[in-house]
């Protein structure tokens, strides 16, 4: 067998397009501080992509947010390219990050993905930006009808 990447934007089925959903967190050390999503009516989540943000250094959000330091609105949340700077996750090792990806995949809820953090100082202006990131998106699809198990690395 062979390794198989998907990177989509938008899927159809048929003749429908899909619906991106998504799921933002704060990283941190509260119960919030997860990816947890999910699909109704026997649909299964399919996870195509996944973010890490860092916020303006001016906002002050907190590195690691807990109970009592964090904004969950604005210091947790995708506001704007101007106040957000973010790039794919790439993880600190190939398990980690693939983890985010395909721990989901191909069930109908998840408990959640704990979220992770990357270093900015390749991808934002650490003059203006946090230098790690402060939170995680991602995005995903619910598929009608998917019984089959998917994988983003298949091994022999």
């Amino acid at each position: 067998m062979k390794n198989i990447f998907l990177f989509c934007s938008s899927f159809k089925i048929g003749n429908q397009a899909l619906t991106d959903f998504t799921e933002q967190a704060c990283y941190g050390n509260g119960f919030e501080d997860y990816l947890i999503p999910s699909c109704q009516g026997g649909e299964k989540i399919f996870i195509h992509n996944v973010f890490v943000y860092a916020k303006r250094k001016e906002l002050n959000c907190p590195q690691i947010a807990t109970y009592f330091d964090r904004n969950i609105t604005f210091c947790c949340n995708y506001v704007s390219e101007k106040e957000d700077c973010g790039q794919r996750y790439f993880g600190i090792s190939s398990d980690f990050e693939h983890a985010h990806y395909s721990r989901c995949t191909g069930q109908a809820t998840c408990a959640g993905i704990p979220v992770a953090w990357n270093y900015t100082e390749h991808f934002c202006d650490v003059t203006f930006f946090e230098e790690r990131t402060n939170y995680m998106k991602m995005w995903y699809n619910c598929i009608p009808g998917l019984n089959i198990f998917i994988s983003f690395f298949l091994h022999p």
